[in-house]
């Protein structure tokens, strides 16, 4: 189940990665095939993603889908 908790550690996470990778929403979004205002609504935790978005993201980054929602990526990467 997905709690607020775990929603919080998910919007940090998408949004830790897309900067480490120097990528901007709009580049982001036109990668998985969604509109850079879903990116910025998922980051800004005003929206939950279907599977197929997490999955996709997931791939696309080569994280763990367990990571994304439980672990801080930022402190786990060190940066």
């Amino acid at each position: 189940m997905i709690d607020n908790y775990n929603l919080d550690i998910f919007k940090e996470n998408v949004r830790f990665l897309r900067i480490k990778s120097k990528l901007t929403q709009r580049t982001l979004a036109d990668n998985l095939g969604c509109s850079n205002a879903m990116i910025c609504d998922i980051e800004k935790g005003r929206s939950i993603p279907k599977m197929d978005f997490v999955i996709n993201f997931c791939n696309f980054f080569g994280v763990d889908m367990n990571d994304l929602f439980l672990k801080n990526l930022i402190e786990v990467m060190h940066i």
